[in-house]
């Protein structure tokens, strides 16, 4: 999952072919909902929760891989209910999105020049 979402890179290497990995999540002419060897969720509607720019390797027993590119973020869940899975993501999306939303503030505060002057 990370390989992909850094595209097809690591450790400075290109290891797969950026281009082949954007093909991967161009949708499949007779099912939009699937692109190659991944899942897609284009219309917001296959994976509730997830951004529409997210997409999912899935295996048998609900294991999911969730490359949440919206969050800079992969996601491992195993044994997940699928009637659960629409609330379960939401959830993780949106704590994902408070914690990139708090480290933006708390990095503001970290940056010294930004201080008033204390004179």
């Amino acid at each position: 999952g990370q390989l992909l979402l850094d595209g097809g890179a690591h450790g400075g290497r290109q290891l797969i072919p950026r281009p082949w990995v954007e093909r991967l999540t161009e949708p499949c002419p007779v099912a939009p909902f699937y692109g190659r060897l991944v899942w897609l969720n284009r219309d917001g509607k296959t994976f509730p929760g997830a951004s529409e720019r997210s997409f999912f390797m899935l295996g048998a027993g609900g294991h999911y891989v969730w490359v949440e590119p919206a969050c800079d973020a992969v996601i491992v869940l195993r044994w997940l209910d699928g009637a659960a899975a629409p609330e379960v993501m939401r959830c993780i999306r949106q704590a994902l999105t408070a914690g990139a939303a708090a480290t933006a503030v708390d990095s503001r505060h970290r940056d010294r020049s930004s201080w008033p002057d204390e004179r």
